[in-house]
């Protein structure tokens, strides 16, 4: 596969590919709202060693390596038969281990980002699953996540949760462009305690700028980080685009970890504290 080509555009996109029931429509969300002329687009997918058996792992590696590239051809051919002119701006990613360790590498701290990804979940299981969690804690970078979602250019629910500073201004323009096409409903959690007022205040008139053909609805972001408005976003089991702005102090998967300790010792029966 191929390496991270050196470019110093400041538009690169990563499709997560890892789930792979969506890839196609993070694949069009990505041409349809993030793409603009000198962008670099990677499609990423992991594969990992199993963990038995030496001469299984020697016989296995080279067999789920050749699955993970043939998948990742084969979503580029589908871009290319709509997209035939972005032969050079489309690369493949093949990494070995976990997504998190690929967040953690030079590779993703170096550049500036936005990452898409898709599934087809309609159940509300993003905020139950820590895979799910953890990329969001650690992407710090504008994530947009679909749900449910079929039709890259009918995406009537959104839900924002906002950059400890400013909305950014990637974000602001797939807000936009979403606008301008079709009318949604937008609900946009706003960070309470590590901002001032005057920033939200700039916040919500930044989002309402661009939103004047949406129905907005805006709320504070909990001592939890977010977790209970994502679940509470969540119950409504409606397609939907989520989208988390870039923030180093977000912290889900700790909440995540928090409640399901809590509910685990409420599942055994036992009574400490305020559990």
């Amino acid at each position: 596969m191929q390496k991270l080509e050196k470019n110093n555009s400041n538009n690169r996109i990563l499709i997560l590919a890892d789930f792979s029931e969506g890839g196609w429509t993070a694949a069009r969300f990505a041409m349809e709202h993030l793409y603009q002329p000198g962008s670099i687009i990677y499609i990423l997918q992991t594969w990992q060693k199993p963990s038995y058996g030496s001469s299984m792992v020697r016989d296995l590696t080279s067999i789920l390596q050749n699955i993970t590239n043939s998948e990742l051809k084969a979503l580029k051919r589908k871009m290319l038969s709509i997209y035939p002119d972005l032969e050079k701006d489309i690369h493949l990613l093949s990494v070995e281990g976990e997504l998190s360790q690929f967040f953690e590498s030079d590779a993703y701290l170096n550049h500036q980002w936005q990452l898409v990804m898709s599934t087809k979940y309609k159940n509300g299981e993003t905020s139950k699953n820590p895979r799910f969690t953890e990329i969001i804690d650690q992407v710090n970078q504008p994530l947009y996540l679909l749900n449910d979602i079929d039709y890259v250019d009918n995406i009537p629910n959104v839900f924002l949760m906002t950059s400890n500073k400013m909305v950014s201004s990637e974000v602001l323009n797939v807000l936009q462009q979403i606008n301008a096409k079709q009318y949604s409903n937008i609900q946009v959690c706003l960070e309470d305690d590590t901002i001032s007022q005057l920033t939200k205040e700039k916040q919500i008139k930044l989002v309402s700028n661009v939103c004047t053909n949406s129905k907005l609805r805006f709320s504070k972001l909990c001592s939890d980080n977010g977790l209970n408005q994502i679940r509470e976003y969540e119950r409504k089991r409606i397609p939907n685009l989520m989208i988390f702005d870039k923030n180093r102090n977000r912290k889900i998967q700790n909440k995540l970890k928090n409640y399901l300790d809590r509910w685990l010792v409420k599942s055994k029966g036992i009574s400490i504290g305020t559990y």
